[in-house]
């Protein structure tokens, strides 16, 4: 009888990826999963553990590659000489006050309660600074289709009981967890408010009785920074300069296919899907003077 991967725990289901990859497949699985983590505490922690299963060689490998990789995804190494305070399995629900560090935590921890309701319902787990529980006060109870949601009462209980950051939850009575466009689009506006009220929206779960899927980890939504954030995003340094040209900002969205030119700031989701990009410096044709024609000599 084949052994089911979510009845194992967080080591075994380590040793079993260790057995069947090398370390090169496994650095670059663990790039691509670093993005479902709200913070890098719990990803390092297993990025450790891994690197510990290895032989030194191949250990030695993996480093060097995942590093490499979350580079190229512009984000911080994996802090490998800290201690490890202990894994954490990802399939049990934290308790009241616990540490939600990835969906999977609160698919966990409100999944029973909302994946089979009969309505639409939308909840927002309210977080400390640490990634603790404070609460999840129910927002708005809907039809089986659609919730009508205003952004105000999104974040009223979150100023009230003084979070720091939020997570949006929301359940599919048909049982597809799959994300609409409503949903990104909502996720998107939350983002922006909650970038002027100074609580971050980390993603949005929508929870379903045929499972979960996360709006971050799916790529439909990246947390925006803030301004001075986006206003140094780095302007490449082989850019040639030419007299005819100017540097405007720019985007070419892999989702859509927009392509964007001539923006005065960077940005991080493409204005017509959403989808998340990666702002550059590109060079756009400056206006120039228009000059007058020489008129041909009298004969």
């Amino acid at each position: 009888m084949p052994i089911l991967r979510e009845t194992l725990t967080v080591p075994e289901q380590l040793a079993c990826a260790v057995r069947q990859h090398t370390p090169v497949q496994l650095a670059h699985t663990f790039a691509a999963f670093e993005g479902q983590f709200y913070d890098r505490l719990p990803f390092d922690d297993l990025a450790r553990q891994v690197h510990a299963l290895y032989a030194p060689d191949d250990a030695d490998l993996f480093r060097t590659r995942l590093d490499r990789r979350l580079r190229d995804r512009h984000s911080a190494p994996v802090a490998w000489n800290t201690s490890s305070p202990g894994s954490v399995d990802r399939l049990t629900p934290p308790a009241h006050g616990g540490t939600f560090h990835q969906p999977a935590d609160i698919a966990a921890y409100l999944g029973p309660e909302m994946a089979d309701l009969p309505q639409e319902q939308l909840r927002v787990v309210l977080l400390d600074r640490r990634g603790r529980l404070i609460d999840t006060p129910l927002v708005y109870q809907g039809g089986q289709s659609e919730t009508a949601v205003r952004l105000a009462d999104c974040f009223r209980e979150a100023v009230r009981r003084s979070a720091a950051a939020v997570v949006l939850v929301h359940n599919h009575p048909s049982g597809d967890p799959s994300a609409s466009y409503d949903d990104v689009r909502l996720t998107h506006d939350a983002g922006q408010a909650g970038l002027l009220l100074g609580i971050s929206v980390l993603d949005q779960v929508i929870l379903a009785r045929e499972g979960f899927s996360s709006l971050r980890a799916e790529g439909l939504y990246v947390p925006p920074p803030p301004p001075d954030a986006i206003s140094a995003l780095p302007v490449p340094a082989d850019m040639p300069a030419a007299s005819d040209e100017a540097l405007g900002w720019g985007y070419d969205c892999a989702r859509c296919g927009a392509r964007a030119r001539g923006l005065q700031t960077g940005c991080l989701t493409c204005q017509r899907c959403l989808a998340p990009v990666m702002s550059r410096a590109i060079p756009t044709a400056r206006d120039l003077p228009v000059q007058e024609l020489a008129r041909p000599a009298a004969a």
